[in-house]
């Protein structure tokens, strides 16, 4: 009997120590402290294999200087490059992105910013869509013809 109770006296001191929030701990949300031009660039519809560029411009609203440790994307269609040094309070910094349309259609990229501002990623997002060929009128999605073929 007495194990049980020295047993269960420890999971609750272990659980109720481990269930105390951190005081050190960045905050959840990224953006507190970072004003952005925007978090959404639409980039209308390119032609397929053109390269569009894009750059989103974050502003540090806090006294500590903003540092981007990292900047991924979701695919590798997405290239970004970014402001290496840190950046003090008022003073903006650079996201710039290259999409690189292979795939005719819609698209919609995330654009992950990694700061020292926050635990979890500012998420930024580029769209569109791609187009087979420009004709003159404009840009024209390839389609098939399927009227004069018999189909069994």
């Amino acid at each position: 009997m007495a194990k049980l109770l020295s047993a269960l006296l420890f999971s609750f001191i272990t659980a109720t120590l481990w269930g105390q929030p951190v005081t050190d701990s960045l905050p959840t949300k990224p953006d507190q402290y970072i004003e952005c031009n925007t978090d959404k660039h639409d980039f209308g519809i390119l032609e397929k294999g053109e390269k569009a560029t894009f750059t989103f411009e974050l502003t540090n609203k806090n006294t500590k200087p903003l540092v981007i440790w990292h900047v991924s994307t979701s695919c590798g269609c997405t290239s970004p490059n970014w402001t290496k040094n840190p950046v003090p309070q008022n003073q903006t910094a650079n996201i710039g992105v290259v999409f690189d349309a292979l795939e005719p259609g819609y698209f919609e990229k995330l654009i992950m910013v990694y700061t020292n501002f926050a635990d979890k990623p500012l998420k930024l997002s580029i769209t569109g869509s791609v187009a087979e060929y420009k004709s003159k009128k404009g840009f024209r999605k390839k389609t098939t013809n399927f009227t004069n073929q018999q189909i069994n």
